[in-house]
């Protein structure tokens, strides 16, 4: 017996008081006591689940095995960004992206749980800018969260703020990036990526 469809298409919902994989626990569970899921039926796949909700197949695992198990999905990203010298960070720039909550960290930044970098003794400089389509992000020194630094020409601040999930700020003295000059857009097209695998114009 296949699960109801209205069960795999459930909205989802980032906020700080249950993680994405605790919400979808307790769909099931709620489903199961309700007997809307009797017994024989077939829940959706982790990959089907994922896609349908929007979150990492290691969410979903952990909703279907509350939450024992997680998937690798790291890769040595968390070695990186606790080692390297300093990290960049290139993303387009959108909610999904950049939302106020994640359920778990792959790579940390400058905070955990209030406590800075040094504190967690992570030699690295951790990620120093974020450049994304719209504009140019980067750490406030004291706050370690994220600011508004640069603009590209043409994208106002509060198109940038409708695009991150909390309230950005700005730094003081917002800069405007400067188009590509023609031999940059050369480098760029011909040298670094001349099959298109980044650039699109």
């Amino acid at each position: 017996m296949n699960a109801p469809h209205d069960l795999a298409a459930r909205v989802l919902h980032r906020n700080r008081q249950h993680t994405l994989g605790e919400q979808l626990a307790a769909l099931f569970a709620v489903r199961i006591g309700r007997r809307a899921l009797p017994p024989g039926t077939r829940l959706p796949s982790v990959r089907e689940c994922a896609r349908l909700h929007q979150v990492s197949p290691s969410t979903v695992v952990g909703a279907y095995d509350h939450p024992d198990v997680r998937l690798p999905g790291s890769g040595g990203a968390a070695e990186i960004a606790i080692h390297a010298r300093r990290t960049l960070v290139i993303s387009r720039l959108n909610r999904r992206a950049f939302p106020e909550t994640v359920d778990f960290i792959t790579s940390p930044g400058h905070r955990m749980r209030g406590r800075t970098r040094r504190e967690l003794h992570m030699p690295g400089a951790g990620p120093v800018k974020v450049v994304t389509d719209k504009a140019i992000l980067e750490v406030h020194p004291d706050t370690g969260e994220l600011v508004l630094a640069a603009l590209y020409p043409g994208v106002e601040a509060e198109e940038v703020r409708a695009c991150v999930g909390w309230p950005l700020r700005s730094r003081p003295d917002v800069d405007l990036v400067d188009p590509p000059t023609p031999d940059e857009l050369v480098l760029l097209r011909d040298v670094l990526d001349p099959h298109r695998l980044y650039l699109k114009g």
